[in-house]
């Protein structure tokens, strides 16, 4: 899928294991199979093991391993990983005020509680839960496997999609610029960065001075700051509407932070087969076929997982076949549009007629 890629995909690889283990899973209880459970799982995880070896045979070379791509994308996984478990160390309660930890961590229970889906509804006995759980499916595939207490791996799911979301994007900043730096930026760029409050209460905290409209808050050390971060401050004001980095501080499990590295994840598989082009000796029916099957699940896993990105990333996903079907080169139509801003190269004149 991402051979073409410097990092042949290996930033995104954990997410899309992680989507493919749960899809397995979801699938076998929803045709009532198998119920969910350590059974389902292991069978699911085998599958998709065997699945694995034989597709990927021909490209299993140890030699073709980008080692040291691969050390820097576990590196900051785990730096990543392990940062937020230390912010969470110091806010793991279930908080009412702003976060909807309440709802996220019930749609969790239910979900270990039930055989098969869609799962039960936690407040209504006896009918489904008539809404998108993805996010907390694949935090409770991975609780019941490993045998962590749930009201554990809630805070250790947080932050490793913290974790996935810092890989995903360093690994589009790298295989985009083709450079490491750039890399790094993404990272911040996404994870970090975002609307602007989060700049006035960080210069606010630092100057010890209200600053537009943003107060110092008191705290006594920059962690202490941290955990009274303003995170209610939206995007737009008075929706809902975070920026990344915020909805990570409110700790919980919400569909509109676990689906980030998702969609950066499908951000990837677009590059890739842009960048792969629409003509290519190598490919073959079966290469092709499983090109479909990987980008038809990861499209629609958007619809259980936040059902609001799956009309987004369908209309993403036409134009970038539409682009692949105008077969973009090096000369191609994007890079001729992008060079009349980049440089202009006068036409050559025309030969003298004889």
């Amino acid at each position: 899928m991402c051979g073409r890629l410097l990092d042949k995909g290996y930033s995104i690889s954990k997410i899309l294991g992680l989507l493919l283990l749960t899809y397995f899973s979801w699938l076998l209880a929803s045709i009532h199979l198998l119920k969910f459970g350590y059974i389902n799982i292991s069978v699911s995880l085998l599958l998709l093991l065997a699945l694995s070896l034989y597709l990927g045979r021909r490209n299993l070379s140890l030699k073709n391993l980008p080692l040291r791509k691969i050390l820097i994308s576990e590196a900051l996984f785990t730096v990543a990983f392990a940062l937020f478990l230390v912010y969470l160390r110091y806010k793991p309660e279930i908080f009412y005020a702003y976060t909807e930890d309440f709802m996220d961590f019930a749609f969790l229970q239910s979900i270990l509680r039930s055989d098969y889906f869609p799962p039960a509804d936690p407040w209504l006995a006896g009918t489904s839960l008539p809404y998108y759980y993805g996010g907390q499916l694949i935090t409770a595939i991975l609780t019941m496997i490993l045998k962590v207490p749930s009201f554990i791996s809630y805070n250790l799911a947080v932050a490793m999609f913290f974790g996935l979301v810092a890989c995903a994007s360093y690994g589009v900043g790298y295989n985009v610029t083709k450079r490491k730096l750039y890399g790094f930026v993404a990272v911040v760029f996404v994870c970090f960065a975002g609307f602007s409050s989060g700049v006035f209460q960080l210069f606010a905290f630092v100057l010890q001075h209200d600053l537009a409209g943003h107060s110092a808050t008191g705290a006594h050390s920059f962690l202490d700051w941290l955990l009274h971060f303003d995170v209610s401050a939206g995007v737009i004001p008075h929706t809902g509407n975070l920026y990344p980095y915020a909805g990570f501080l409110q700790g919980d499990l919400d569909a509109h932070t676990m689906t980030l590295p998702f969609q950066l994840m499908y951000f990837m598989l677009m590059f890739s087969l842009l960048k792969k082009g629409a003509q290519d000796e190598k490919s073959g029916r079966l290469d092709s076929l499983l090109a479909v099957f990987i980008l038809g699940v990861s499209l629609g896993f958007f619809s259980i997982i936040n059902t609001w990105d799956y009309p987004v990333y369908a209309v993403l996903t036409v134009l970038a076949f539409i682009l692949l079907k105008i077969n973009l080169s090096k000369n191609g139509v994007l890079e001729r549009i992008l060079g009349l801003f980049t440089h202009w190269v006068p036409p050559p004149s025309p030969l003298p007629q004889s």
